[in-house]
């Protein structure tokens, strides 16, 4: 019993070897098919998320107001370090295995499969809620040139056919392949970064200074402090 307990535990911590890693990536001889500008557009677009366009005006109008920018500054902080850590951890670990492949070779199998469902579980929610999200919008720009639709069965609370459609068309594009994809990624980031930038440009011409006072707004229970 004993024997077994620790050959269970020593097989959930054991890590992979360098060297098997290399053999694995040399035997699989992947097409290297994304440049460096394409790697750049997926890490943007992976971090500038659809929440800066769905939820940040109205966090800022009705919750954190203009301390919100902390938020933002933290914010970036943060992804900076965690791009330096998958910069170093992609030349240091040349495997296509991503968070899965790194966590087997520095903490043990264990790690790795638990890294590996929770990345999984955080794009799976998170492509939910930008479906949902998107699903809201369209919804909203159809009421507004035709306020006597009846559009709601598009968007409801369960059974969402708009979510639906934009989580398949997204499918699709990934199942065309690894050119056609880059070739969209490429473009949706670009003019995610055009609107942030004239949101951005538009913004600071309005700007009046007496809209920063009160700089924190006096909130102090759940909802200031989970929207800070």
């Amino acid at each position: 019993m004993d024997y077994g307990s620790s050959s269970l535990a020593s097989s959930l911590w054991r890590t992979k070897p360098m060297t098997v890693i290399q053999a694995e990536e040399n035997a699989q001889d992947l097409p290297r098919s994304l440049s460096l500008f394409d790697l750049i557009c997926i890490g943007i677009g992976g971090t500038v998320g659809s929440g800066i366009f769905s939820t940040a005006g109205t966090i800022i109008a009705s919750t954190a107001g203009p301390a919100a920018v902390i938020s933002w500054i933290i914010g970036g902080v943060v992804c900076c370090f965690n791009a330096l850590a998958y910069m170093e951890l992609t030349t240091r670990i040349p495997s296509s295995g991503s968070t899965y492949a790194y966590a087997y070779h520095a903490l043990g199998e264990l790690p790795a499969v638990i890294a590996g469902w929770l990345l999984t579980l955080e794009y799976a929610v998170s492509g939910a809620g930008v479906a949902r999200s998107w699903a809201d919008k369209v919804e909203s720009w159809i009421m507004i040139d035709h306020p006597d639709a009846d559009v709601h069965f598009l968007n409801m609370k369960y059974g969402n056919i708009l979510a639906a459609a934009i989580q398949a068309l997204s499918v699709v594009v990934l199942l065309v392949g690894v050119r056609f994809g880059k070739v969209f990624i490429n473009t949706i980031t670009v003019v995610k970064i055009l609107v942030v930038l004239f949101i951005i440009a538009a913004g600071v011409s309005v700007m009046r200074a007496d809209n920063l006072t009160p700089f924190v707004p006096e909130r102090t229970d759940l909802d200031g402090s989970m929207a800070f």
